[in-house]
């Protein structure tokens, strides 16, 4: 797929993907074709690193930090989007979502940040996966306020452009994915228990998580922008120095091979009486070591102030208790379970109620008085 380039300043974005179908895992074939829905519903899950592992302990504490307040941010984007109808935080998987999104952290440094967001229909389907990328140019609050907003803006518009182009019906396509049954007999009666399914998760077990989440996502946020406003002038300072470092290195180098040239030129000048050429003769290599050491220095600095503030952030991960224990008590289908532990696991648990239910009633209504559900 030809790749594009939207004409952002504050931000870049490349298209690999839009509207192609995951053929391995996909039941858009099962269901009933239907046109595309006015409103949908998003879960945005936790987002990932692929380069977690080699990263030292500081950057992972930031980076831990970032899986959760990065997602936080997407949802209350998406949640203020057209055409969005919910949209939530989700530890886990769930069918209760039209589309769950996936976020992988392909690089964050203090002044950079790319994120690759990609979003997964509820039949398996991969609808949408795109890169994003801020690259902060000074240490002002706002403008880098500004940029981050501007992205996750931007990433939820084609979210949901790419969602409202589906063409399948999305109730049939959730009660195949809550029953786990590509097979399973799309009746009516069916397809209405999922969607009471999906009700029930959305607003007992992913809404409480969700609406704690976000306000305090949004605090720890400023402190997100305040770490980008001091490490992107070390950044750029670093980056400065090490080319002053190169240039000074470069000059050192040339100053040893002219060494010989450079004391001759010396014995010519004092032969002239010249003394102001003598000096300047012999202080080349001086001059270059000595910038060579002191923007060593200005580096290290700089290292030590980022891992500082990299350091605050990871303490700030401890003020999200996505895994925390809960008791929860629904009812759903004439029953009332408790649900208990993080919320993982509930929605594990309340999947396998549902998919034991839909699997019964499904294979227990006699397909000749059966109608089947169009959307």
């Amino acid at each position: 797929m030809k790749k594009l380039r939207l004409p952002f300043t504050f931000i870049g974005v490349a298209l690999f993907a839009s509207g192609c179908a995951n053929t391995g895992t996909s039941t858009a074939s099962k269901v009933s074709k239907a046109p595309p829905p006015d409103s949908v519903s998003f879960a945005v899950r936790q987002f990932t690193s692929p380069d977690y592992s080699k990263l030292n302990s500081a950057d992972k504490g930031v980076r831990d930090f970032e899986h959760i307040v990065l997602p936080a941010q997407l949802v209350k984007n998406l949640r203020g989007t057209g055409g969005v109808k919910n949209a939530w935080f989700t530890s886990g998987p769930t069918a209760a979502a039209d589309f769950v999104v996936d976020g992988s952290i392909m690089k964050s440094d203090g002044r950079t940040l790319e994120v690759e967001i990609k979003a997964t229909r509820v039949d398996g389907a991969q609808v949408y996966k795109n890169k994003f990328w801020v690259t902060q140019t000074s240490g002002d609050v706002g403008a880098i306020r500004g940029k981050l907003a501007g992205m996750f803006q931007e990433s939820s518009r084609q979210l949901v452009a790419a969602a409202r182009k589906t063409n399948i019906s999305l109730p049939q396509a959730r009660t195949l994915a809550y029953a786990e049954q590509p097979l399973l007999p799309l009746h009516a009666e069916v397809v209405s228990d999922a969607e009471e399914a999906a009700r029930i998760e959305g607003e007992d077990i992913l809404d409480p998580l969700t609406n704690e989440l976000l306000p305090r996502a949004d605090i720890a946020m400023q402190s997100y922008e305040q770490w980008q406003s001091v490490s992107t002038p070390l950044m750029i300072e670093k980056a400065q120095a090490q080319a002053r470092k190169n240039m000074a290195t470069f000059g050192a180098i040339m100053g040893v091979a002219a060494g010989a040239a450079s004391f001759n030129s010396g014995m010519d000048f004092a032969r002239a009486g010249n003394a102001q050429g003598v000096q300047m003769a012999q202080s080349n290599i001086q001059q270059a070591g000595m910038l060579v050491a002191q923007n060593a220095t200005n580096a290290e600095v700089a290292e030590n102030q980022v891992q500082g503030l990299a350091a605050t952030l990871n303490s700030f991960k401890n003020d999200f208790t996505i895994g925390k224990t809960r008791q929860v008590t629904v009812k759903v289908y004439d029953r009332v379970i408790k649900l208990s532990g993080d919320q993982a696991s509930m929605l594990a648990e309340f999947r396998a109620v549902v998919k034991e239910q839909l699997n019964k009633r499904a294979f227990a209504v006699p397909p000749e008085s059966a109608t089947l559900a169009a959307n």
